[in-house]
Order: structure tokens, then sequence, then C-alpha cells
């Protein structure tokens, strides 16, 4: 009798960004990740296509201390998975998301602070996304006052598939 031969797939990086991006001078959302393209990470069709299948997407970053409300948002296909608020005078924060295929056309997502200190908010949610079509995963910052900053510091997005 032979044995099946079985390929084990583990967590692995898909996306990262090593060299900080901010947003200044403007209150307009502004795309803070780029290193793989300035329109974000292509999320293949069918790479969630199971259920199970996890982005796993962490945030190192720096923002202007003040109390002005700063914002990071996540989406991935036009669908917000997550809005992290500022609204402190500290300078820094670590953040996780996680976005979990949960069904034929559904995701989860929840996210928030890991460590560090800053962001005061974090989402978690249901969604309906065709994964089976190529998505976009964009990360953006936005400002209160256009004299402030914020920014990506490094970035991770990993791959783990489900079981």
């Amino acid at each position: 009798m032979r044995a099946r031969q079985v390929q084990w797939l583990g967590p692995r990086r898909i996306g990262q960004q090593v060299n900080p991006v901010s947003v200044t001078g403007t209150a307009s959302e502004t795309n803070l990740y780029t290193a793989d393209g300035p329109a974000g990470l292509l999320i293949p069709a069918n790479m969630l296509g199971r259920d199970g299948d996890r982005l796993r997407i962490s945030l190192w970053g720096s923002f202007t201390a003040s109390t002005n409300i700063r914002t990071i948002r996540v989406r991935l296909g036009g669908v917000q998975m997550a809005v992290m608020t500022v609204a402190t005078a500290n300078a820094g924060y670590v953040a996780e998301l996680s976005i979990l295929r949960c069904g034929t056309g559904q995701v989860r997502s929840s996210g928030g602070v890991v460590g560090g200190v800053g962001l005061t908010t974090g989402t978690t949610g249901l969604y309906a996304l065709d994964l089976s079509a190529d998505q976009r995963l964009t990360v953006t910052g936005q400002l209160t006052s256009a004299g402030e900053t914020i920014s990506i510091d490094a970035l991770a997005i990993i791959l783990e598939p489900g079981k």
C-alpha cells in the first residue's frame, strides 16, 4: 500500500512593507501601503479558497502626538474590513487584523491594538465578498488636520491556510 503524498502549506508572507510611508499636509484619505504597487496588494482569485483560510495583517506605525483624530482603514475588494482611529497624544501603535474566509462569498474580520499605545477603536464584522475573483487589499490613512502626520513604519501580510 502506498502512502498518500501530502503537501503542507504553512503560513507564508505574501506582502510586506519595511520602509515607512506617511501622509501629512492633507486631510484626504491616502494610501499608506505602497510596497506592492501604488494600489495595494492584489489577492488573486481563490487565494482564500477554503473555509478557514486567513489573512493576518500586522501594522507598526507612528503619528503626530496630538489629540486630533487620525484614522487607518483596511479594505479588501473595496469592502472596509477595519477602521482604527487614534485620538490620543501618544505617538505609536502596533495593530493586527485578521480576515477569515468563513463560507462561500463571506469573510469575517476583526482587528485592533495588540501592543503599543494609541489606537482606540477597532472593528469586527461579517462581509459578503467574491473571493473567486481577484481582490485588492489596501491600507489608507486619513487626518483631521492637514498639519498632522500618520505613518506605517512596517507592515506584514501573512496567508494562513485553513485545514
